[in-house]
């Protein structure tokens, strides 16, 4: 991956040895969950297929596209003072695959107050485009219970 000696990425002791031993779909999982805890748009955007679609929890939460896309973290980071993703485990999948599943927890904070979420479930899938993966489905809910 080129955005591997991007200089932020060094802010988390360890992160890009981290990344060498995950395969290219958890990199961008990581990634991802980077850019959106850091609320970079720019950055997350450098992730995106031009061409990515996007599910959430609700029926309602289906975008297309980098601007949909940009329009739900926008509303997302509006609703609470600050988040962050936390990936707890990346599910078994084969070293060539071009997808990634992860179970999450998100801690949101609103008027100072801390909540806990847990069984966030996500999943990216990749492909090459002029020759860097980018993520072209992202697949981000909780499951009902």
């Amino acid at each position: 991956m080129r955005n591997c000696d991007r200089p932020h990425f060094h802010k988390e002791k360890g992160f890009s040895m981290q990344l060498k031993q995950l395969t290219v779909a958890q990199q961008l999982f990581k990634r991802f969950c980077y850019g959106y805890n850091e609320r970079d748009l720019n950055y997350l955007r450098s992730l995106f297929s031009n061409d990515i679609t996007m599910w959430g929890t609700g029926i309602e939460d289906y975008r297309i596209g980098t601007a949909q896309i940009e329009e739900q973290f926008l509303r997302d980071w509006q609703q609470y003072d600050d988040s962050q993703i936390k990936l707890l485990t990346f599910s078994p999948i084969p070293p060539n695959s071009y997808w990634a599943s992860a179970l999450c927890e998100v801690q949101i904070w609103i008027e100072s107050k801390n909540y806990d979420f847990q069984n966030l479930r996500g999943t990216i899938c990749i492909d090459l485009e002029n020759d860097v993966w980018k993520i072209t489905h992202l697949h981000i809910s909780f499951p009902r219970y």
